[in-house]
């Protein structure tokens, strides 16, 4: 690289800095470069950024060969390893781009280096994109055909021409075979000169037999794309031009009908004659002579008959004879058409022979000029060809260095990536060994957790069964027959006991075994722990043989499924926040001492008669460390995701999960379903609340927040909520246990 010099045979003493930012190339300093045709700069960034400068681009993303104009610098380009089918903005490659442009001597380049000239941009290939004769004879050359549409509204590029007011383009496109007729959106080439108003090229068409009838898809003529147009000089030729073949038509016709009259009159004479020569035969069968040479002249009516049916006979015979002349005139009409059509074909052949002749003599006349202007090229090309070699040695020389650097960057990577993958499989054997190790440690802490867990149960079964439940006779209790509610494992009624009202649960006989009295049991001892203002308390127990039968625990007014109802499913801002608050406080305390309740819904919370919540039945409660433990039944609408999964445990989680939908029931009033759970929750009113039960019943259990989170934010809704403050005071409760047939909601307190 040191050893290197430039194309003027200089060594270069310091790198391009007007083109360079510290060490990244000047993208827009480059191709301003590369376009004005400086070639000592575009060389020393090619130099000294062997691979940067190939991805410069301007804002309509062109690259250098794009802006190039110069077929030098498209050399230095191309031996430096440009991508030649590189596409802009507006997907065109180099090629298109110097065909746009018109430089003859840049498209030649390109072809020269094997461009693929057969490439389509946004309009098509480059013929869509070509407006200079020259440009256009040298594609048509290449095989290009005349007829490709554009993508763009199917435009040929006589249409293109016709668009432009291309004259000389137009006529060679006609001369090599264009289509006359082509359509682009319903216009026509005749049709598209009127609606732009080109008078030349419109007359071109014209004379070269273009049908002047034709009508775009709006059904308009030429005259009323012209008069909608305001075209009024074409409009009033095409008049002229529409006169003049009306005129001609109608003289044509004048004379067929002369035509049809002689043969007309010819047709009678010969019927004329033809009845003559059977008068004179006597004793030919003609009905006609028989109807003379009858002997009964007083049967007039039945010749008067015979005589119209012969007429009719010789009629029709003449109507036959007149229509197949009919025929061989339209025959002749025909033949006439093609003729004409014959000689307009001639007629330009005679214009394009008078028109070569008269470009032969011009070239003739210049056949000197011509003759200096090619030495003058060829001592051009001489000069370019020893400018080229010179290069060529420089960028030789130039490849050699970069070889020899890629090679030294090469052997100095292979030795790096020798020494990472030792220290990788030094790290991969420590990593094995880890996790064996590690896999080892794993399956001995399971086979301690597992014998703690049995110790604990067996512990936990070992214990005195009612150490801190009272126990009650049932001589004490009076169960009356207002029932609050039932379930698979017993029912709950009200009962009077030491005077006061409790809740009397009482468990069905066929549950006396073994599975659901320890069920039972795990529920006495989880209430018997629970001091808490939003918890159900338990009161005592009930039992016979010590085998518990019925648990009685305080009395509340009604659950909140029982309160949605009775409102209407429209509960107050305030009765809403501060149901929510009770519920999140209990579920809060319970987890608090690992107690994971496991069945949370409307229906296991109840409310007192000034609107507190608390939550109940504890039934299928357990602690955390044995919370693999079969929970009995559970309203599949409340359950967690995670607990559907075989294998998956209760967790605390998973009661937020049952928490948030109660949330959502409470807030809504629309009894929860898994099947539109995010639309339940999307259809919360508070924006607060509402974002807080989405958190709660997402599908990540790690992203739900805890019941002390829960709790936090509902109280700053009481403490801090304009809208919360607003709202009337709590209505009072009514249950069924006061004599009524349902749960009342009172504004005024009760007696």
């Amino acid at each position: 690289m040191g050893n290197s010099v430039d194309g003027d045979g200089q060594r270069p003493a310091v790198r391009p800095r007007s083109l360079t930012t510290g060490n990244t190339i000047d993208a827009n300093a480059f191709l301003s470069a590369v376009e004005e045709g400086d070639k000592k700069s575009v060389y020393l960034c090619i130099r000294h950024y062997p691979e940067k400068w190939k991805t410069a681009r301007n804002r309509r993303g062109e690259s250098c060969l794009h802006l190039a104009r110069d077929a030098e610098i498209a050399d230095l380009l191309f031996l430096a390893g440009a991508d030649i089918e590189a596409l802009d903005g507006e997907r065109m490659t180099p090629f298109h781009k110097a065909v746009q442009k018109g430089n003859r001597e840049m498209m030649e380049a390109l072809i020269a280096n094997g461009c693929n000239i057969h490439a389509k941009g946004a309009f098509g290939e480059a013929l869509a994109y070509a407006s200079h004769l020259e440009i256009i004879k040298r594609l048509i050359e290449l095989g290009m055909d005349v007829n490709h549409k554009s993508n763009w509204r199917g435009n040929t590029s006589l249409l293109w021409a016709c668009w432009d007011n291309q004259v000389e383009i137009a006529e060679y496109l006609l001369s090599v075979g264009a289509d006359i007729e082509a359509v682009n959106d319903g216009r026509t080439p005749f049709l598209q000169a009127i609606y732009f108003g080109h008078e030349r090229v419109m007359n071109l068409l014209i004379v070269n037999g273009s049908n002047i009838y034709a009508k775009d898809n709006e059904n308009r003529g030429a005259i009323e794309i012209a008069d909608s147009e305001n075209r009024l000089t074409l409009k009033e030729k095409v008049v002229k031009i529409f006169s003049e073949r009306e005129a001609a038509f109608s003289t044509n016709k004048a004379v067929t009908a002369d035509e049809k009259e002689e043969i007309i009159s010819q047709r009678e004479v010969n019927a004329e004659e033809t009845t003559s020569t059977e008068d004179s035969e006597p004793y030919r069968s003609s009905p006609t002579l028989h109807l003379y040479q009858t002997e009964e002249p007083e049967d007039a009516s039945r010749l008067e008959e015979e005589t119209i049916d012969v007429s009719q006979q010789l009629v029709c015979e003449l109507q036959s004879r007149l229509d197949k002349s009919e025929k061989e005139r339209n025959a002749a009409c025909a033949e006439k058409e093609r003729l004409v059509q014959d000689l307009r074909a001639s007629q330009q052949l005679v214009r394009e022979f008078q028109r070569r002749l008269e470009e032969e003599r011009d070239s003739a006349r210049t056949s000197e000029q011509l003759q200096h202007r090619l030495d003058t090229e060829r001592a051009s090309a001489r000069a370019k060809e020893r400018h080229l070699t010179e290069n060529l040695h420089s960028f030789q020389q130039l490849v050699r260095d970069l070889q020899k650097e890629k090679d030294a960057i090469l052997l100095e990577h292979k030795n790096e990536m020798e020494q990472v993958q030792k220290a990788i499989q030094y790290l991969r054997d420590r990593c094995a060994q880890a996790e064996t190790d590690l896999n080892e440690r794993c399956a001995q802490l399971e086979e301690e957790r597992d014998e703690a867990r049995l110790v604990a149960q067996e512990a936990q079964r070992n214990l005195s069964k009612y150490e801190s439940v009272p126990l009650i006779s049932s001589a004490d209790v009076d169960v009356q027959d207002v029932k609050l509610g039932g379930g698979s494992h017993g029912d709950v009624r009200v009962g009077r006991w030491r005077g006061c009202n409790v809740a009397v649960k009482t468990f069905y006989d066929f549950l006396r075994v073994d599975v659901y009295i320890r069920r039972l049991e795990q529920e006495i001892s989880i209430c018997s722990q629970v001091r808490h203002p939003n918890v159900v308390s338990l009161l005592g127990v009930i039992t016979q043989d010590d085998i518990p039968l019925r648990i009685i625990s305080e009395l509340l007014e009604a659950s909140l499924s029982d309160i949605i109802v009775a409102a209407d499913r429209r509960l107050f801002l305030r009765e809403q926040v501060d149901v929510a608050v009770g519920c999140s406080s209990g579920i809060c305390y319970l987890h608090g001492l690992d107690i994971l309740h496991g069945d949370i819904r409307s229906t296991n919370v109840v409310v007192t008669s000034v609107m507190e919540a608390k939550v109940c039945d504890l039934g299928a409660a357990r602690f955390a460390e044995v919370s693999s433990l079969s929970a009995g039944p559970m309203s599949p609408d409340y359950v967690a995701p995670e607990r559907l999964k075989p294998g998956q445990h209760n967790t605390k989680m998973a009661d937020i999960y049952s928490l948030g939908v109660t949330f959502i029931e409470l807030m809504t009033g629309e009894q929860p379903a898994t099947t539109k759970r995010m639309a339940q929750g999307t259809s919360v009113r508070h924006r607060i609340i509402k974002r807080l039960c989405l958190q709660m019943v997402g599908v990540n259990r790690l992203k739900r927040p805890s019941a002390g989170e829960c709790l936090a934010r509902l109280e700053d809704i009481q403490k801090s909520d304009e809208e919360y403050k607003r709202c009337p005071a709590k209505r009072m409760v009514k249950g069924k246990m006061h004599g009524g047939e349902k749960v009342e909601l009172l504004a005024e307190r009760w007696n």
